[in-house]
């Protein structure tokens, strides 16, 4: 699956584990650590033909970086977008034509914390949408 391979590759990239270490996850696990990304396949469309069942597809997949301040999250994504944006090659075993950038967003949320006094956490976040071709 395409966010498999999205998963080895950003795994893969020092830049981006030299900020969030092993924190990249398909969903938001409550309470954990900052910054981390979480990634979500939003849609996969393959691309059909008259004569042939589809061998590519166009997968939106968005990328949230998350940080205890706008700036760690804007970092994050800025190194992430570095990594995969205009990238083609292979994802652990997935054919990648092309990476582009569609859209990004940012966010801001409070969320519970683990501390005794019972804070709430900020978090901020950097949300983007990424369109990648690849083989099926």
């Amino acid at each position: 699956m395409i966010t498999d391979g999205l998963y080895s590759y950003l795994y893969a990239h020092a830049a981006i584990t030299d900020l969030v270490s092993d924190r990249i996850h398909p969903i938001v696990k409550n309470n954990d650590t900052l910054p981390a990304i979480i990634y979500t396949r939003v849609s996969t469309v393959p691309t059909h033909t008259m004569s042939s069942s589809p061998s590519i597809a166009e997968t939106r997949i968005q990328v949230n970086c998350l940080g205890e301040t706008y700036q760690a999250a804007k970092e994050l994504a800025d190194v992430v977008r570095q990594a995969i944006e205009n990238y083609s090659g292979n994802w652990d075993g997935e054919t990648v034509h092309t990476v582009m950038m569609d859209s990004e967003h940012d966010s801001y949320d409070t969320r519970s914390s683990n501390n005794k006094n019972n804070e709430s956490q900020r978090v901020f976040g950097v949300h983007q949408d990424y369109i990648v071709w690849h083989s099926l």
